[in-house]
């Protein structure tokens, strides 16, 4: 956690224990990637919009973290990565003792998720809204 936007990223060991009944096995996980600079500015402007961005969210204050810890962010190409599964990023460390006293990193695994023309499928929306959405993704 204390190399905040290195070039290479490496993530080594047991994650994931909630899976077994007994909560004592994890999953052992290793992957190397090679951080994308341009990408990863994009979204950390995003990023930086989030704390407004959470605010306007239509859920109870109750819900919602008391202090929000704005986390570094990664988009990352993996090079190698030894897994159950692949998923398309990373939340780092999963312990909130680590987090508050590292900090957290986001990772984003950009050569993992395939490419998606979002003008090619519409889901879920009634013919018109489906035209219209078809008519407007097409000039974008």
């Amino acid at each position: 956690m204390a190399d905040k936007t290195p070039m290479v990223e490496a993530n080594f060991g047991w994650i994931e224990n909630y899976l077994d009944p007994e909560r004592q096995r994890g999953y052992f996980e290793g992957f190397a990637a090679i951080r994308d600079g341009p990408i990863t500015e994009k979204y950390e402007q995003l990023a930086k919009k989030s704390k407004k961005l959470i605010e306007n969210l239509p859920w109870p204050k109750e819900m919602k973290v008391e202090e929000f810890t704005l986390p570094e962010f990664s988009a990352l190409h993996i090079v190698s990565l030894a897994s159950h599964g692949v998923c398309m990023g990373k939340n780092l460390p999963n312990y909130e003792r680590v987090k508050a006293n590292h900090g957290f990193k986001n990772h984003y695994f950009i050569n993992s998720v395939a490419p998606v023309n979002p003008c090619s499928t519409v889901d879920f929306l009634s013919k018109d809204d489906a035209d219209r959405y078809l008519k407007l993704c097409s000039k974008t």
